[in-house]
């Protein structure tokens, strides 16, 4: 019996590591290319919306410059409650609110 608790804890052990092993490289990864991946910016065209995912007032900016532009009429953005991300900060960097 002690032997089959020293195998289940060595399993244990051995699927921990494997899974932050796992989580690390991934968080490393997108934290690496992250940015590129997330932000598109080659040739944007006219849609139904701009969708800002939390992150940054880069962001939101970006999206007022596309907005701006007339590539859509509702600009969508999620966790607005982050820094630089608010209603009000979007409707100050020229977003209407009723385009919010």
């Amino acid at each position: 019996m002690r032997l089959t608790k020293l195998k289940a804890r060595r399993a244990l052990l051995i699927l921990f590591l494997t899974s932050l092993f796992i989580v690390t490289s991934v968080s490393i990864t997108l934290f690496i290319i992250g940015p590129e991946l997330l932000v598109e910016e080659s040739n944007p065209v006219a849609s139904d919306a701009i969708i800002v995912l939390s992150g940054g007032q880069e962001r939101l900016e970006h999206a007022s410059n596309l907005y701006e532009k007339g590539f859509a009429d509702t600009v969508i953005h999620s966790n607005s409650t982050e820094p630089g991300t608010t209603t009000e900060e979007a409707v100050a960097l020229g977003i209407s609110k009723k385009a919010l």
